[in-house]
């Protein structure tokens, strides 16, 4: 028999088991139900027909950036150089006659929906295959066309899910961002959903500064913590600036080969950045600040994409309206504080023995409320309360207020009415009606003395039981006009002595704790407002 009869004899005895194991490669690959499983269904059947020592499947929506569908056998560092060169390599052209290129130690085979004008849907790279024998290459090229469909369908399905996924992420991004009005939980909560629904390694959010004209570094997540936060740049400085002066967003993929990158921030937060997405946050025409995200997490090759971009754009938009919003709270707030202040104020004319006591209460009862866990919320209820819990005193004589000796029933009765009287003082201004109702009850004792009687224990609020062990606390400790102010140890035997009937025991012992470790200190109304 002649030597070309030999070898058509073995190809042929070859084929047929071939044909089977092509069958039952395509089937287990029709079987997974994602991407992923596909992808792995279809390297592990690869590798096991080549032997080849590894490999890798890159998969994806653009011809320049891939996603790891599938590994195995490799090195992550070599699968980084894999995913870089697969992103140089000309997938639609490559390969026309065996469709499969080579690189030492590699062979790399396209997947590519055809047409006119071929279109790259990934590529998958063996390694350590060799050199293969004619009917196991053939039969490799041959199931690399027939998975090609079943793995574009998958990746179109996952770009689709994708996609609906980043959208519901924006929705709830821009639901949850405009839910508060607290500008440092607002932007601390931009930043983190845009670096988790992008999926970025870090972020940083910059907010514009009219007055110096620069943008200041106010919150950083993943990456740089508060180290960050001593950085400003201007709007002609770094990427940031580059895009807050041109007010559009920008795709930087390699940060060592832009000359407006400000290495200095990397250099001080020790964080390595290799990619960043960054875009203007603008609202009615007036720019708020700026977004970057750094470092994509989940491709091949780090970098962002336009899709990136574009969500990153719709999140910006909703996060510059957020951020206005909150600002304006914050005013509002500043000036509902100057109102506070002023009817403090007048009620310290009007009893000159207390000057400040309003404020020192304020300030003890903010440092207990954080003691015992109080929200942000419930504590500037409280420091507003605290504040203004004697301004029912107002109603009351001046010649009662400043009596040097006892008072007599009827006087003591006009005294005691002033939490009540507060309350109804209190009554019209809306943003009070919390605060309103601890006045109320800052003078009900816990056993269920006291004024407003019948409310006793846990059901007098909470504030209103901390301003009440605050208020006493300040009036032991100051002078009056009818005796000394009392020593440390007097005020805590004092405390003592009346915790579980007039004040709650909890209260009086976090108080007493905080003035045995020197933390009650009068912070007055620093930090008064959403912190």
């Amino acid at each position: 028999m002649r030597r070309d009869e030999a070898e058509e004899g073995r190809t042929t005895g070859k084929t047929a088991p071939m044909n089977a194991w092509l069958l039952a490669a395509v089937r287990r690959v029709g079987r997974a139900k994602t991407v992923k499983g596909k992808s792995a269904a279809v390297l592990r059947s690869a590798r096991s027909l080549t032997g080849a020592s590894g490999g890798a499947i890159f998969l994806g929506e653009a011809a320049t950036s891939w996603d790891v569908a599938a590994q195995s056998g490799l090195e992550p560092k070599t699968i980084d150089r894999l995913g870089t060169w697969i992103a140089s390599a000309d997938l639609a052209g490559a390969g026309a006659e065996t469709a499969a290129l080579r690189k030492p130690g590699f062979l790399l085979l396209p997947f590519r929906q055809e047409g006119r004008r071929p279109t790259p849907i990934g590529a998958m790279a063996l390694a350590g295959a060799g050199r293969l024998d004619p009917v196991v290459q053939r039969t490799l090229l041959e199931f690399v066309g027939l998975v090609r469909a079943p793995l574009g369908s998958a990746v179109d399905r996952a770009s689709l899910a994708r996609a609906l996924a980043m959208q519901r992420g924006l929705l709830k991004a821009a639901r949850k961002i405009n839910s508060s009005l607290d500008t440092e939980r607002v932007i601390g909560e931009i930043i983190s959903l845009a670096a988790r629904v992008i999926m970025a390694e870090a972020g940083a959010l910059l907010l514009y500064n009219p007055i110096s004209e620069r943008l200041e570094f106010k919150v950083a997540h993943g990456g740089g913590g508060e180290a960050v936060k001593s950085f400003s740049v201007a709007l002609n400085e770094g990427i940031a600036g580059w895009v807050a002066s041109r007010r559009r967003g920008l795709i930087v993929t390699d940060v060592r080969k832009d000359r407006r990158y400000y290495r200095e921030v990397s250099e001080k937060t020790g964080f390595e950045t290799r990619s960043i997405l960054s875009v203007p946050m603008i609202t009615k025409g007036r720019l708020i600040g700026v977004i970057e995200l750094l470092n994509k997490k989940g491709r091949a090759d780090g970098r962002f994409t336009k899709a990136d971009l574009d969500l990153l754009n719709g999140l910006a938009a909703q996060a510059a309206v957020a951020i206005e919003n909150a600002g304006l709270y914050r005013r509002i707030q500043d000036l509902y504080l100057s109102t506070i202040r002023s009817l403090a104020e007048a009620l310290d004319a009007k009893d000159p023995y207390t000057r400040g006591h309003s404020d020192r209460v304020a300030g003890y009862a903010d440092a207990l409320a954080r003691h015992l866990g109080c929200g942000a919320k419930e504590r500037r209820d409280i420091r507003y309360a605290a504040l203004l819990h004697d301004i029912g005193k107002i109603g009351v004589s001046e010649a009662i207020l400043n009596k040097p000796g006892s008072l007599s029933d009827a006087e003591l009765t006009a005294v005691r009415r002033h939490a009540e009287i507060g309350a109804t003082i209190l009554g019209p201004v809306d943003f009070l009606g919390e605060a309103r109702e601890l006045v109320r009850h800052h003078h009900g004792w816990f056993d269920g003395h006291g004024q407003p009687g019948g409310t006793r224990g846990e059901a007098i609020p909470l504030g209103a039981r901390i301003i009440a062990v605050a208020d006493a606390f300040d009036a032991m400790s100051s002078d009056r006009v009818y005796r000394r102010a009392l020593t440390k140890d007097e005020c805590r035997e004092r405390l003592l002595r009346g915790a579980g009937t007039q004040w709650d025991g909890l209260v009086v012992e976090r108080l007493i704790d905080l003035l045995d470790r020197g933390l009650l200190g009068n912070r007055g109304l620093s930090g008064a407002i959403g912190d």
